[in-house]
């Protein structure tokens, strides 16, 4: 190990690889344990080049293959900046974890560049979801083991193409269910509310909850917009990206699932509002930049929203993503074709409109009824 003149430390090592190859590996870290770490990931990199060839560059490789390659050639750790032998015992409840938590993932078998934020939220919710032999939950041991196992396999092999991993965004897309779904939208009175209060108090936060509202686009797919994804001469929109883990942009066409590629005719309110951040910026320019010029985090988006609701006087507990459900909604209420509605909103089916966000507003004109019945029966 080397400290350099700059602080940082560089470690030099020369190792036999799967192929009976010896070859000189070195790294840099600002810490020793970071150069350990990064030596160990150019190792295993080389020994997967020789494995998998070039369908690891590609991403082509399976998340079978990928699991299992590593289940058997993980025999170290990294600790404290120096390399260990794994425990037997370790080894043994990583090859359970995988039989009992990973290998009946439906999406065991699709290549790693393939894999979508929503199949890591199918199986957040699967494991959750199993039982042990007594009937009792999973322990949360056996559960993170499991997260852990594949999250280490899918980031690695993201990292070598350039992806961002969908593991970023498993927690984001994995939600808890309203059971009162007139709960997870504004009303339309609520919404003209929010509205002038945009037009009252106007800022970049203020245009992107105008922006949502109009094209009922995803927050992390607002935040995520480019000068280049608009066409002037279209008046249409390319959403081929999003954010995931906060303020971290994924590659384009990784978004959260494949229906979510889509181009969008923009009403006139929307395009204003993107010409309006479009001035002065480069085609590769994000629309909504930070102070740094970088993504804006979507927490602090979020957070934001929440003051904003709570100036309005809104007492509802709503987060930044049910402005695309208050949209939707509003759309079809206003007699919006239910297609062009899910088309424009990215649903892989057009039942996922009409099921979920049609009954919101079902449920708002039924306690409408409800109110009406009650008057009528105290009073006649």
């Amino acid at each position: 190990m080397e400290k350099l003149p700059s602080g940082s430390f560089r470690i030099c090592k020369r190792m036999q690889l799967i192929n009976g190859n010896r070859r000189k590996f070195s790294a840099t870290g600002k810490t020793e344990h970071e150069a350990a770490v990064n030596l160990q990931d150019k190792i295993n990199y080389a020994n997967n080049r020789i494995r998998f060839g070039d369908a690891l560059d590609r991403g082509d490789v399976r998340l079978f293959d990928a699991i299992t390659d590593k289940l058997n050639s993980d025999k170290t750790t990294i600790l404290d900046g120096k390399e260990r032998p794994k425990r037997d015992s370790s080894i043994a409840r990583d090859r359970n974890s995988y039989k009992n938590q990973i290998e009946p993932f439906v999406a065991i078998n699709k290549p790693i560049k393939d894999l979508m934020p929503t199949d890591i939220a199918k199986w957040y919710d699967w494991i959750n979801a199993q039982k042990k032999a007594n009937g009792h939950p999973l322990a949360a041991d056996s559960k993170n083991r499991a997260l852990s196992l594949l999250k280490s396999v899918i980031d690695t092999y993201c990292a070598r193409t350039m992806q961002v991993s969908p593991m970023a965004g498993y927690h984001y897309w994995h939600r808890k269910k309203r059971t009162d779904l007139t709960q997870s939208a504004l009303t339309q009175t609520e919404c003209k509310k929010l509205i002038a209060y945009c037009h009252e108090h106007p800022s970049k936060n203020e245009d992107i909850i105008l922006l949502i509202l109009a094209i009922y686009c995803r927050p992390g797919e607002a935040l995520a917009l480019k000068v280049k994804d608009y066409d002037p001469d279209e008046h249409t929109l390319y959403i081929n990206r999003t954010v995931i883990n906060h303020s971290q942009l994924s590659e384009d066409g990784r978004t959260k699932t494949p229906d979510s590629l889509r181009h969008i005719t923009l009403p006139q309110a929307a395009q204003d509002i993107i010409i309006k951040y479009c001035d002065g910026k480069k085609p590769d320019d994000l629309l909504f930049q930070n102070t740094s010029h970088g993504c804006m985090d979507e927490c602090d988006f979020n957070h934001h929203f929440k003051r904003v609701l709570k100036k309005c006087g809104i007492k509802k507990d709503l987060h930044a993503h049910n402005l695309r459900t208050t949209g939707i909604s509003i759309a079809q209420f206003l007699g919006a074709d239910v297609k062009g509605v899910s088309k424009n909103a990215g649903h892989s089916s057009i039942e996922t409109t009409q099921q979920i966000y049609t009954a919101i507003y079902q449920e708002c004109k039924q306690q409408a009824v409800n109110v009406m019945d009650n008057f009528l029966a105290d009073n006649f």
